[in-house]
């Protein structure tokens, strides 16, 4: 009998948690691509975000714009190794990298002075989670980003980061085969 019960309890909490999408199914993003062809930001190069000190180094996080829409976004890095990052973005030892790695692809899309991009990061229950942010372009070569909130959801995050633009010739190719 008890063998029965643990039996019906084990099917039970598989039945929930399959429901839960727990099991490393990854979110789909609910934005779509749309090309950008604005003069609201700069995209002839990558936009950065401070990280702050991490065991005495500076780090900061880069993100690129596109013209079909897509950002490669979500890598952080040493300001001290941001040369030999820049020659792996040129010589495409990068994107060999990301090509193969969903959670580095997202889209984006500008409205007047908003922008708003939709990113995966991924999930202590497996599986790549889509968080938006939200922000304001100060000008064609800055943006704040001031919201986050788990896609779908109505729970956000109130978030303060400022991207700033650097002018950058190498930008890794955008063809990848996760977002259309």
């Amino acid at each position: 009998m008890k063998h029965y019960i643990k039996t019906i309890l084990i099917l039970i909490a598989g039945l929930i948690f399959s429901s839960c999408n727990y099991w490393g199914e990854d979110d789909e993003l609910s934005m779509y691509r749309r090309p950008y062809d604005g003069t609201e930001l700069r995209i002839d190069g990558y936009y950065y975000e401070n990280r702050g000190i991490i065991d005495g180094k500076q780090w900061i996080h880069v993100n690129f714009f596109y013209e079909n829409g897509i950002m490669l976004n979500g890598f952080a890095m040493k300001v001290e190794d941001i040369e030999i990052k820049e020659e792996e973005f040129r010589n495409g030892k990068f994107h060999e990298f990301v090509k193969k790695h969903k959670a580095e692809w997202s889209v984006f899309q500008i409205d007047g002075d908003s922008i708003t991009y939709e990113v995966f990061a991924t999930s202590s229950t497996g599986g790549l989670r889509a968080y938006m942010y939200m922000g304001k372009i100060l000008n064609d070569t800055t943006f704040h980003i001031t919201r986050s909130e788990r896609s779908g959801s109505n729970k956000y995050s109130n978030e303060d980061f400022i991207c700033k633009f650097k002018k950058f010739d190498g930008k890794p190719d955008s063809t990848n085969r996760f977002i259309e």
